[in-house]
């Protein structure tokens, strides 16, 4: 009689039966026996026993789930915040670190500037004019028909960077 009571509730409410909350809050020999009680002797305290025992199930899944959430976005504004104040502010060295027992300090920001690629840097300085910089075939042929003072103005532009005011005050 006891199972099939149980049996025709669970196929009567298969569908919540399924829900997570309900799965975890059966899972509990406890809160079973408690659904036991309650169908085969539907009284009003068995019942609210069980709609007691329920709640506070509920209310702790809740609880739960609302930290877990809270952690999560606040990792993810922390994240957020420490990404952009790195970059706002990155780690910069200008003293010297010795080490005491060593004969030969060294200065971390020499360390600093011998990571610097030297191969891109010598390049840089060596292409002072727009032509170096062009890479398709028809461009570099129309810069050749412009005058000099065009490829000067194109230089300051695009190479130096000044804007329109400083290349007319240079030109005059």
């Amino acid at each position: 009689m006891k199972n099939h009571a149980l049996n025709k509730f669970y196929i009567q409410h298969k569908e919540k039966i399924n829900d997570p909350v309900v799965k975890a809050f059966l899972k509990k020999k406890e809160n079973k026996e408690l659904l036991l009680r309650a169908i085969n002797n539907p009284s009003y305290e068995n019942k609210e026993m069980l709609d007691n025992a329920f709640k506070k199930h509920y209310k702790n899944v809740k609880i739960i789930s609302y930290i877990s959430k809270l952690i999560h976005f606040y990792s993810i504004d922390l994240y957020k915040k420490n990404n952009l104040y790195s970059k706002r502010y990155p780690l910069i060295y200008n003293h010297s670190f010795k080490n005491e027992n060593d004969k030969n300090p060294y200065e971390f920001e020499s360390t600093l500037k011998s990571l610097e690629d030297s191969t891109f840097n010598t390049f840089q300085n060596l292409q002072d004019s727009i032509k170096d910089y062009i890479t398709d075939e028809q461009i570099f042929y129309s810069l050749k028909l412009l005058s000099e003072k065009q490829l000067k103005i194109l230089n300051y532009k695009f190479i130096y960077n000044y804007s329109n005011k400083e290349i007319a005050q240079i030109i005059k």
